[in-house]
């Protein structure tokens, strides 16, 4: 019979047998016959010998197991947690490790969010992130080659003429960051031949259409690319509704989030690749603990504000205050400040 192709085939895997010459006694052929017909029969005699004298089989009920969606540690968590930088340049490293990281295991298309505003919008997030980035560019670019550039992309032409002017780019002698680190802008600067690495700072739902075009230059030509900061969704660009969503799941979804550090009211939530999602809570007065927080829980995807509601409410309980209710005397809801980075978090 012939096989219908060749993956069906398990003599692929097998030594070709050397075939038989024409002119070979008939009778061999038949004496290997006869060994082929008692080799079956030995065979099918050896399971049913084996049956009728092995023990009555007993059968147990094998309990069915529940998914578990996020990552939760009992014991040992805090030795898989990400640590929690406890000062900026501590913050930039584990960046940058992230970073490199995941480019080094082949991440093409990356994301950042550093975010320690707790929801204060005096300043942009741009202004926020401007020192982060320049720092984590000057480690990205001394990793690469000397001549292979580093491409900074602004929202606009005027914040990338500041960022020039401030680092000091035009002066060699005093520039702040590597001479392989360009800045352009979007809509309409383009890459060179020797951008060899993008990063995007806070791209708007306004650059949407750009950015994403710009990352998928780099994914089509082998080109790392990180956005920094992104909130490439809103009610009045792109909406809510299905263009959001579907937006959402095309390119947002795809980004590798290597670094993410965001502080809340009551602790920190922070990420560094390839550690879990790491809660920490910020400790008490009367708590000795160093580094004046202690680690709570890990997560392996993102955590929701549903999810931390739930977290709090297990640590301090529903009608207990936290840490902030020591530094007010006792008043106030926790929450009502936390409503400021909620709607933070559901923002890409």
């Amino acid at each position: 019979l012939k096989t219908r192709s060749n993956e069906l085939n398990p003599a692929r895997w097998c030594k070709t047998a050397p075939a038989r010459h024409p002119r070979e006694p008939a009778q061999r052929s038949v004496a290997s016959l006869s060994r082929n017909m008692a080799r079956s029969l030995l065979l099918v005699a050896l399971p049913l010998s084996h049956a009728l004298l092995a023990p009555p089989t007993s059968y147990a009920r094998i309990p069915a197991l529940r998914a578990i969606v996020n990552y939760q540690v009992e014991e040992g968590g805090e030795a898989r947690a990400t640590p929690l930088s406890d000062d900026f340049d501590g913050a930039v490293q584990d960046a940058a490790n992230g970073l490199l990281g995941a480019i080094q295991d082949g991440s093409l298309k990356l994301r950042l969010d550093f975010d320690t505003s707790m929801g204060d919008e005096t300043y942009t997030k741009l202004k926020l992130s401007t020192e982060f980035a320049r720092d984590v560019a000057i480690e990205w670019a001394l990793s690469m080659e000397e001549d292979e550039n580093l491409v900074l992309f602004f929202p606009d032409a005027g914040a990338a003429a500041l960022a020039r002017q401030e680092w000091k780019m035009d002066d060699l002698d005093e520039a702040e960051v590597p001479p392989n680190v360009r800045v352009k802008a979007f809509p309409r600067d383009r890459l060179d031949a020797d951008d060899r690495a993008v990063f995007a700072l806070c791209p708007r739902a306004p650059e949407r259409d750009a950015c994403e075009e710009l990352v998928n230059t780099c994914e089509e030509t082998l080109r790392p690319v990180a956005l920094l900061n992104p909130y490439l969704v809103d009610m009045g660009t792109t909406g809510y509704g299905m263009a959001g969503r579907l937006f959402k799941e095309r390119f947002v979804d795809a980004l590798e989030p290597c670094y993410y550090l965001r502080t809340l009211e009551w602790g920190a939530l922070a990420r560094t690749y390839p550690r879990p999602y790491s809660v920490w809570r910020q400790c008490g007065l009367d708590e000795d603990v160093e580094g004046g927080y202690a680690f709570v829980k890990n997560y392996f995807s993102q955590p929701n504000d549903e999810m931390l509601e739930e977290l709090f409410d297990e640590v301090y309980g529903t009608n207990t205050g936290g840490p902030m209710d020591e530094a007010d005397g006792g008043g106030g809801n926790l929450f009502d400040g936390i409503g400021k980075f909620i709607d933070a978090f559901q923002k890409l």
